[in-house]
């Protein structure tokens, strides 16, 4: 069973977001697939895509925003800015052994997908769509 599953009422029907949100979802999948291996190098490398992959779409979403000029931009690049950060340190204390990957980090990754996805990623959805963007 997946630790978290995509539903097409998560959509915001931008179909770059949308696209890398379902990633997201499948490397958070991964990790928690990982938990109860031994399998530091696969794990470290998973956190590692996992950052890499929420710079990659927070860059997407901030680009759509500045474009379209989303009157939000600020408090949601602030979210970004903060969970970067957040996800950043924690791979950089898995990378240096002084963390593992649990059920909590993971946990904390699906609240913060979802709670982001209904306040913030829907509005800009909505103003998207309205803007002409597909």
């Amino acid at each position: 069973m997946e630790f978290i599953t995509w539903s097409e009422s998560d959509a915001v029907n931008i179909d770059s977001i949308d696209s890398q949100h379902r990633r997201m979802i499948k490397i958070v999948n991964h990790l928690h697939s990982l938990l109860d291996t031994d399998d530091n190098t696969d794990i470290k490398s998973t956190f590692v895509d996992l950052v890499e992959y929420l710079k990659e779409h927070f860059y997407t979403e901030e680009t759509f925003m500045k474009e379209n000029k989303f009157p939000g931009y600020i408090s949601h690049k602030l979210e970004h800015d903060r969970y970067y950060s957040k996800i950043n340190n924690y791979k950089e204390l898995i990378e240096k052994g002084e963390a593992r990957l649990n059920l909590e980090i993971l946990y904390s990754l699906k609240k913060w997908f979802f709670n982001h996805l209904e306040i913030n990623d829907r509005k800009l959805g909505e103003f998207l769509i309205e803007a002409g963007v597909k």
